[in-house]
């Protein structure tokens, strides 16, 4: 039986990362064509799409450095001590904590948005995700200072490390619950409106999907690594490197869902029409009681030659969906 030395683990770590990277890289090129020519249709807020690409930038920059490391470390004295820590291994770890920021920024954000760009929801997920880029940040300086060639953090700063990981893992799972009870929220049905409601509560559940499997992606990849490295088992060197892809991944398939119209950025409610998730809108919500149906004008933001918007009218005796003028609502 091969015994999972650190140098070996570190090197299936790099393959491991190198696939991902190859597959997010085609998933960030497909989000930049569809947000190009969907721009007008679906405009999404620029907090997101900043987000979107730095995050990507984030993750080429790690496996940028993991790459030149392997090169450089294999070619120089081989397998022998290719885990030890070097300035690029300090470098990618940075962008680690980094990328699990910045993936942690566009879930808080959407949090955000969807409870009505309330502060006060995304505090504490906020700053868990602070601190605990603070305490890597912390543990890196340790490291350089303390044992520049360690391969892991020495035991000493074991329970600093452990809560740099932890802190955006609670993140992840307080964001995501609070998402999904807003939706669950918002997709109750309404006395006297439950026919008309009937498809935005399908509507939401989609969405709930989505998040849920976005979550669930983001947060295997953290509970795993986060378990592995208070076990002190040296698998976790594998984990880490697919955790710094995993980030970029989970974010941009939602992206792509949302370009493709396989997810939803808006949900109503009576009286209002929510934003989601990423979208950047302008809303009218009307209703005629007399004709039993409703309608919502959304306004993407997208100018087009003729100027207009659309209507989705609502039918109350059925949970079909019609595309109407405003002007005939």
């Amino acid at each position: 039986m091969v015994h999972l030395t650190n140098d070996l683990t570190a090197l299936i770590g790099f393959a491991c990362e190198a696939t991902l990277w190859g597959g997010y890289a085609i998933l960030f090129i497909v989000s930049i064509i569809l947000l190009r020519r969907r721009s007008l249709k679906t405009e999404l807020s620029t907090p997101v799409v900043v987000a979107h690409v730095a995050l990507f930038i984030a993750c080429t920059v790690h496996y940028a450095l993991e790459f030149n490391h392997f090169y450089t470390t294999l070619a120089a004295k081989g397998v022998d001590g290719y885990a030890n820590e070097t300035t690029q291994l300090v470098g990618a770890d940075i962008f680690l904590s980094l990328c699990d920021l910045l993936g942690d920024y566009i879930l808080i954000y959407r949090c955000w948005a969807l409870w009505g760009r309330n502060y006060w929801i995304i505090a504490l997920p906020s700053m868990c995700a602070i601190a605990g880029f603070a305490c890597i940040m912390q543990v890196v300086h340790y490291v350089v200072t303390l044992d520049p060639t360690s391969p892991t953090p020495p035991k000493p700063m074991l329970p600093l490390t452990l809560a740099g990981y932890s802190l955006p893992l609670c993140t992840n799972v307080m964001a995501t619950a609070l998402i999904i009870a807003r939706i669950w929220w918002l997709s109750r049905p309404t006395p006297g409106t439950e026919g008309a409601f009937r498809s935005a509560r399908a509507i939401s559940r989609s969405a709930m999907a989505t998040i849920v499997e976005s979550g669930a992606l983001y947060l295997a990849i953290q509970l795993t690594y986060v378990v592995l490295l208070s076990l002190e088992n040296p698998v976790d060197a594998i984990v880490a490197v697919m955790a710094a892809q995993i980030y970029g991944i989970a974010p941009t398939l939602i992206l792509i869902r949302v370009m493709l119209g396989l997810s939803v950025e808006t949900t109503m409610e009576p009286g209002a029409a929510t934003p989601m998730v990423w979208a950047s809108v302008s809303k009218r919500y009307t209703t005629t009681h007399e004709q039993s149906k409703m309608g919502l004008s959304v306004d993407t933001g997208g100018s087009t030659a003729a100027g207009s918007s659309s209507t989705k009218v609502y039918h109350t005796d059925s949970d079909s969906v019609e595309m109407k003028p405003v002007e005939e609502v």
